[in-house]
């Protein structure tokens, strides 16, 4: 099965504020680049309220789809929130973490500015700037990305 959950996969939501005009995503700042990902990680380890704050909003979580990359898979949801963002708690927001991987740093974005963003994956990127006038899509897809990181950019 194409949905078959494998070492290698990671869950990562697509965060809408309450009026449905942000998303939550996360700046990083690793090896000289600035990129944004979706909240997540791996299956063992998802923990949107430590790495957000954010509490999301019971029934208004729905899977979207599936990416592969490199022999990973990310499964992607929606979901909605009435919630403020904090600070990290989780291992993220430890000095020492972050000396190791980099500034990880949750923000919301207008579905305005994503374009301009450097956005890890094409595909996601897509699906967000769609968002505001097509909504997210209406069958779950699965597709196989072949690059990441295509606009990455230096942090200055």
């Amino acid at each position: 099965s194409i949905w078959k959950f494998t070492k290698s996969t990671s869950v990562r939501g697509l965060i809408l504020n309450a009026d449905e005009t942000h998303i939550c995503l996360i700046r990083r700042e690793k090896r000289g680049q600035l990129y944004y990902v979706a909240p997540g990680g791996g299956l063992e380890k998802v923990k949107t309220e430590e790495e957000t704050g954010l509490t999301l909003e019971a029934g208004g979580i729905a899977r979207l789809g599936t990416i592969e990359f490199d022999g990973t898979q990310q499964v992607y949801y929606s979901a909605r929130t009435q919630g403020q963002l904090i600070a990290p708690s989780g291992q993220e927001a430890s000095l020492l973490w972050q000396k190791d991987n980099g500034l990880f740093h949750p923000e919301w974005i207008a579905f305005s500015a994503l374009k301009d963003l450097p956005f890890v994956s094409p595909v996601v990127l897509k699906l967000l700037v769609a968002y505001p006038e097509q909504g997210w899509p209406h069958a779950e897809f699965h597709v196989r990305e072949k690059e990441r990181a295509t606009r990455k950019l230096k942090v200055s």
